[in-house]
């Protein structure tokens, strides 16, 4: 079925579902910026419940069909003279190349994406690639399909009989770009955060349908550039652009055992208070159980899963929908003194009951190499990460005081870091209970979250959880997040 044709037009879309980033936004006051995609991924109709959004490779086809999908985050609407190229890297020849077309703004994901379940692209919106050659870079002008929403979203299928592959974002080194510039920039600038890390080697060897490999051209150094709009820092980190941006990371700090009261506008606790007036502070935040272990299944699962107590993994297998999956492996979370990956066991300073992700069976071979003893700088590169301090620095056996100093020191280092600085990164620091009462602090520190907000929704864990998905894309709201209070309109996210 020709790919402009009905239902196939109404069958594939690619899309961002989250808002533009006004001001700051890439679009419209960056000189210029290399982005890498947040998504990519192929659909096919030989299995059209197969989801592909973890290959290094990107097939279009025809005959049956196979279409590939690209989601870049400008942030903005395009200024006056803006001008968008994509760059794909071809593992086949075809002398007739790809139709490029807009696709649809809701409704998909990397990692849930299948054949049986896509939106609509746009029919008059379309680019040809021309010939391409493998393992030699294609540039398209793609300029003419960006529009207003501060994302651009292509859906690529087969002008020709011939079976297409190109590197996906996987593949490290020959991931697709999207070099986007302004009339005052130029096309080689730093790259935004999401720039994929170049790989040691190439997306693997060629299909056999491709022609002899050769060896692959590395694109050319990109140099350091101004920076990209107004940009969030550690001494203004919220408040700096009025709408929300297309998030590409969310960050969870979570501390231990004191209420609201204990933390918020005491003495002992200058850099939390401090933080929260200048970003916001959710004021009515409730935890869900005790003791802890119950309230960190519940925040990552939607639910305690019937447990109350703190014992280990060994005693608590949990096969249940959470987080840590539904990012499709684009997660991380760092566990202060842990002893080794994904320990299942209490050791020193360590606690396993304030290590969520240690717990869920079906993550467990990511957890092997994605559950890891915190570094210095911590890392919050990844979608979703979630950090808890030790035993000391969390407050669990330590005062308040030691806490708000270990605060000080990791949240500026993240607000300092290339993540928070692109605009696109939110953090909730959270209690997991409360100390005598339940009513605990939870801070939301963003680009867009309005500074000295206090607001007094009631708000859970299940409500973070919620907001979570919802700015990462991801689906579907698991547990009671479904039926939960977000806190995204509450903190302009």
């Amino acid at each position: 079925m020709p790919f402009c044709s009905t239902p196939a037009r109404r069958a594939i879309a690619l899309c961002c579902a989250v808002g533009t980033f006004g001001a700051a936004g890439l679009a419209s006051a960056a000189p210029s910026a290399t982005l890498a995609p947040s998504d990519d991924t192929y659909a096919s109709a030989v299995q059209a419940q197969r989801n592909f959004g973890a290959a290094k490779r990107l097939v279009v086809a025809r005959g049956p069909n196979s279409f590939a999908f690209l989601r870049f985050a400008l942030g903005s609407a395009p200024a006056a003279g803006f001008h968008a190229t994509l760059r794909i890297y071809p593992l086949t020849s075809s002398p007739k190349g790809l139709r490029v077309r807009r696709a649809t703004g809701t409704g998909w994901a990397e990692r849930t994406l299948i054949f049986g379940a896509l939106p609509a692209t746009d029919h008059q919106a379309m680019v040809r690639t021309g010939a391409l050659r493998a393992r030699r870079w294609k540039e398209v002008d793609v300029t003419r399909l960006v529009d207003d929403s501060g994302v651009l979203s292509l859906a690529l299928a087969t002008s020709g009989r011939q079976r297409i592959v190109l590197a996906s974002r996987e593949a490290g080194a020959q991931a697709p770009r999207l070099v986007v510039r302004n009339p005052a920039g130029t096309a080689n600038v730093a790259p935004s955060a999401s720039e994929p890390q170049a790989a040691t080697a190439g997306p693997g060897p060629a299909p056999a349908d491709s022609p002899a490999s050769q060896p692959a051209p590395v694109p050319p150094p990109v140099p350091p550039g101004p920076a990209l709009g107004p940009q969030p820092t550690p001494d203004k980190p919220c408040g700096v652009t009025s709408t929300p941006p297309a998030w590409q990371h969310v960050v969870w700090i979570v501390m231990e055992n004191h209420s609201y009261g204990q933390v918020m506008n005491n003495a002992q606790t200058p850099f939390t208070t401090s933080l929260a007036q200048k970003c916001g502070s959710a004021t009515n935040m409730s935890a869900e159980a005790r003791p802890s272990l119950p309230n960190y299944i519940a925040m990552t699962s939607g639910g305690t899963q019937g447990i109350a107590d703190n014992n280990p993994p060994s005693s608590h297998p949990l096969n249940v929908p959470n987080i840590f999956q539904l990012t499709g492996g684009n997660w991380l979370s760092p566990q202060e003194s842990m002893p080794s990956n994904c320990a299942q066991n209490s050791s020193g300073s360590y606690a396993v009951k304030h290590n969520p992700a240690a717990y869920y069976t079906n993550i467990r071979t990511e957890c092997m190499s994605l559950n890891v003893p915190m570094s210095d700088p911590v890392d919050v590169s990844k979608k979703f990460t979630l950090i808890t301090p030790n035993m000391c620095n969390s407050t669990h056996d330590c005062d308040v005081a030691t806490g708000d100093r270990w605060l000080s020191k990791y949240i500026t280092q993240i607000l300092g870091s290339a993540a928070y600085r692109s605009g696109t990164t939110a953090l909730f620091l959270t209690w997991d209970e409360g100390s005598g009462d339940q009513h605990i602090a939870t801070l939301v520190v963003s680009p867009s979250t309005v500074p000295g907000t206090n607001n007094g929704t009631a708000y859970n864990h299940y409500s973070m959880l919620r907001a979570t998905e919802e700015m990462l894309g991801l689906s579907p709201l698991i547990g009671q997040a479904a039926g939960a209070a977000s806190m995204r309109a509450g903190f302009n996210l």
